[in-house]
């Protein structure tokens, strides 16, 4: 165990979060009893946060201008699965996030939103769960932080 690292560090994770990276990410800020905890604040902890989910090898380094992809990536998540909760659509620029990220990977379907909720464009119906957890997800989120364009 670090005994350096802040507490939160080593709560067990949200169910699913081990499996889906995506999850993990949108878990990334969250609060607790004595206030807001973000786990991706500054460069150094995002880069932790990265290397901890073998998204990010730990000799790269992480720039101020990924650190935002990464953040702005993660609100988009928040809504979308807000909107998701609620029943609402998300913003378009939340979708447009979201693609974004998924486009810089090879191979990666692009979401719609249907008045039924979500779905991988690539179907012609919906069959259950997005395909935002499916295998590639990790190479999804790294090469959107580095081939992404600007949020």
């Amino acid at each position: 165990m670090d005994h350096d690292a802040p507490y939160y560090l080593h709560q067990l994770p949200v169910p699913g979060e081990e499996r889906f990276a995506l999850l993990a990410l949108v878990n990334s800020r969250f609060t607790v009893s004595h206030g807001p905890v973000d786990l991706l604040e500054d460069t150094d902890a995002a880069h932790l946060w990265l290397v901890r989910h073998e998204v990010l090898p730990d000799p790269v380094a992480l720039t101020g201008r990924q650190l935002g992809r990464l953040r702005a990536l993660r609100e988009a998540l928040r809504e979308l699965f807000t909107a998701r909760a609620t029943g609402a659509a998300p913003a378009p620029a939340s979708l447009e996030t979201v693609n974004a990220a998924l486009a810089a990977a090879p191979h990666t379907p692009r979401l719609t939103w249907a008045a039924d909720g979500p779905r991988r464009a690539d179907e012609p119906e919906p069959r259950g769960r997005t395909g935002l957890g499916q295998p590639g997800r990790r190479r999804a989120l790294h090469s959107s932080l580095t081939t992404a364009p600007s949020c």
